[in-house]
């Protein structure tokens, strides 16, 4: 579908398509990715990929490549059974290498990455927290467990919080387990010799403090206005702000003559434009 841009752009104006946020410099639109950490994002189907030999397929999201921060920020499913990250597969770039065995032709395939909610840098600060696994704890009566991740205690802040796959199915939060601080707690007692795997989301909401004097000119969006020194005791500076309190435009204009040494000059400044 084409993309609707606008006919009168302003400086910094941006559009978003698909993958991809436009963005106008004063004279043409220019094209970057979006950082998928933030959000929950469908992949691209690649079962018609899938031919029992090839293992290795690009990770896409509306035909573009995506790049996760880790394996465990992808949920993958084939056959409706969840895959294990890092055990089952594991992710390079924008490539998902499947380790245990190559899917068959005919198999389905369904996948989510999983950004990490309010983070604000490059760098992913609260990454997906993969669960201890607690299958050796299932006998059929126990339904408490602890959650943990390395062996450090984790206190997801609702079981919305977690994704839980027991036997490679999904279960469903509040209908088929809850959370209380540290301990889940399932509706039915899982069987022994069940399968275990979790994760769990990034810290919701958090966001990630800007370090002082990090931000850096690459960092801002040109507003063609030349780096200088404008006015003197002879020349009065004339600046225009626009709407969002930037810079547009600085130039000079001359005093005339006849003012008076030691009177004030007023230094023209134009908003809104």
């Amino acid at each position: 579908m084409p993309i609707d841009f606008p006919t009168s752009p302003t400086l910094g104006n941006t559009i978003t398509s698909g993958n991809v946020v436009w963005t106008w410099n004063g004279a043409s639109w220019e094209a970057a990715s979006i950082s998928l950490y933030g959000g929950f994002n469908k992949l691209d189907d690649i079962s018609s990929q899938f031919n029992g030999s090839t293992t290795s397929f690009a990770i896409r999201r509306g035909g573009v490549a995506i790049t996760p921060y880790a394996a465990t920020n992808l949920v993958i499913s084939i056959n409706g059974v969840i895959q294990e990250p890092n055990i089952a597969y594991t992710v390079s770039g924008s490539t998902i290498t499947f380790f245990e065995e190559a899917p068959q032709a005919g198999s389905t395939f369904f996948g989510v990455m999983l950004g990490d909610i309010g983070s604000v840098a490059t760098t992913v600060y609260n990454p997906l927290y993969s669960l201890d696994d607690i299958s050796s704890n299932f006998n059929g009566s126990r339904t408490q467990f602890t959650i943990s991740s390395n062996s450090a205690n984790l206190t997801p802040v609702a079981p919305q919080h977690i994704l839980v796959s027991v036997n490679g199915v999904l279960q469903q939060p509040v209908d088929a387990y809850s959370i209380s601080g540290s301990t889940i707690t399932f509706t039915e007692a899982p069987l022994a010799g069940s399968t275990f795997f979790g994760t769990m989301l990034g810290n919701v909401g958090t966001v990630a403090t800007v370090t002082d004097g990090s931000v850096t000119s690459a960092k801002m969006t040109a507003t063609g206005v030349t780096a200088a020194t404008y006015g003197n005791a002879t020349i009065t500076p004339v600046i225009t702000v626009d709407s969002a309190g930037r810079i547009t435009s600085a130039s000079n204009t001359t005093i005339s003559a006849g003012i008076t040494t030691g009177k004030s000059i007023a230094m023209a400044i134009v908003f809104g434009g």
